[in-house]
């Protein structure tokens, strides 16, 4: 917040009880150099409230002298950042000057989600940072290295990353060169979808006990090493009597048993993390239990 007297200054108002006191200073002047050059605007300005920073010679000569009598002005937003305007010029080449003095903008912050991926080009997101004066520029960085620059609040990464994690930030930057980083985020690429193998035994009759024994893991592609593979996430089975497991990750042998004769489709799904899915299906024939003939 700023109180301004764009002669003499700022003289920061007392907050509110309970609001934390954070003002930006800003003092404006006009100064006649004499002979060295013509009338000129100057400021000090310090973002954090604290010591005022350096002159700064805001207006420029090529367009006459300042004339500070005829206006001179400054004011600033809750953000910290100030302008300065003022009258300069004479006759027909009079003109009213502004001036912008940005704060840095505010870090930008990494979505949470998601944090893994299916395509080695994922599309990164984050909210956007919170400043007032744009535009602002976003230049995501990835394992250290650039990938681009946005206006907007998410970019596709341009060049495949291998399976495996990474880590990403933002930075956000403002017209006046200054720039805020976000933190660092991962993310985990995984393009691979995990294997599974079953294996059914066991009388097919109503009422006995089948067994069906699973092989499944999440394997990375070639190359990588274990790393690149996020990890099997869940393995369901609907068994095709309307009865379904979910299985414990680990568990590689299920029974189950059939009440009724009839033909059933096994389905067995198993999931990754980063949602990576394979599917196998086994059919299986429920016969009807023999009856021995009795005797005459």
């Amino acid at each position: 917040m700023f109180q301004i007297d764009s002669a003499t200054g700022i003289t920061p108002p007392e907050p509110a009880p309970g609001i934390t006191r954070l003002f930006s200073d800003l003092v404006a002047w006009q100064q006649d150099p004499g002979s060295t050059g013509p009338a000129e605007i100057r400021v000090r300005y310090e973002p954090r409230a604290s010591t005022l920073g350096p002159e700064m010679i805001v207006s420029n000569p090529a367009g006459g002298a300042t004339d500070a009598a005829r206006g001179l002005a400054a004011a600033g937003d809750v953000g910290g950042d100030a302008a300065i305007a003022w009258v300069q010029g004479t006759g027909t080449s009079t003109q009213i000057v502004a001036e912008q003095l940005y704060q840095p903008p505010g870090g930008p912050t990494p979505t949470t989600s998601p944090a893994y991926v299916r395509t080695p080009q994922p599309v990164l997101s984050w909210a956007p940072s919170g400043a007032r004066w744009g535009p602002i520029t976003y230049t995501l960085s990835v394992d250290g290295a650039t990938v681009g620059q946005t206006g907007g609040d998410a970019l596709a990464v341009t060049s495949p990353l291998h399976d495996g994690p990474h880590v990403w930030s933002v930075t956000a930057g403002n017209p006046a060169g200054l720039s805020s980083a976000s933190r660092s985020a991962r993310v985990f690429v995984d393009t691979v979808a995990p294997m599974l193998r079953a294996r059914l035994s066991g009388a097919r009759r109503p009422g006995t006990r089948l067994t069906l024994r699973l092989t499944y893991r999440d394997a990375p592609p070639a190359g990588p090493p274990a790393r690149g593979a996020s990890g099997v996430a869940s393995l369901t089975i609907r068994w095709g009597d309307g009865t379904s497991t979910r299985v414990k990750r680990g568990t590689h042998r299920i029974v189950h048993s059939y009440r009724r004769a009839g033909r059933y489709k096994i389905t067995i799904t198993v999931l990754d993390r980063a949602g990576n899915r394979t599917r196998a299906v086994q059919r299986v024939k429920i016969a009807k239990p023999r009856h021995r003939k009795g005797r005459k």
